[in-house]
């Protein structure tokens, strides 16, 4: 998604859910903008920024205890819940639209979701294309003991 199509689209979200200006319930983040507040709920943003956020958080692993209290990675006991890094801390799905449009930054950011949905499989991920070949990606993000469910939606 470009940096215009995430402004736009969050434009529009946010007059269709009756909202004055974007930042309340839907903001986006593109590279040095960001529109986002306490209330939002629903970010827009390219795939060079979230897997920029995704990968920043990454490097170092982030545990909370039950109290929300970060803590170190050697104090985590059984009691110590984590989360997801950088911008995916509250996040519940991630839509990635295009997801044929081969380049670096989504294969990446693929590979980092497979990952992620791995380790946390409460997020759930849809994935988004004309053209996409559904069998090749359940195959890529399905593993041993992994219950994946793919659905094919013809929209017309």
């Amino acid at each position: 998604q470009s940096r215009l199509s995430a402004i736009a689209l969050a434009s529009r979200v946010s007059q269709e859910c009756g909202e004055k200006t974007v930042g309340g319930t839907v903001g986006y983040s593109v590279r040095h903008e960001k529109r986002m507040g306490s209330a939002t709920r629903l970010v827009f943003c390219t795939t060079g920024t979230l897997l920029r956020g995704i990968t920043l958080a990454h490097n170092e692993p982030m545990h909370y205890n039950k109290r929300g209290e970060r803590v170190p990675k050697a104090e985590k006991d059984t009691r110590t819940v984590k989360k997801l890094p950088g911008l995916l801390t509250d996040a519940t799905h991630i839509i990635m639209d295009e997801v044929h449009e081969r380049d670096c930054n989504t294969d990446f950011l693929l590979i980092l979701i497979r990952e992620l949905v791995r380790a946390s499989p409460q997020i759930k991920v849809v994935l988004m294309s004309a053209t996409v070949a559904i069998k090749q990606f359940e195959e890529y993000f399905s593993s041993p003991g992994y219950n994946l469910s793919c659905r094919h939606i013809h929209v017309e």
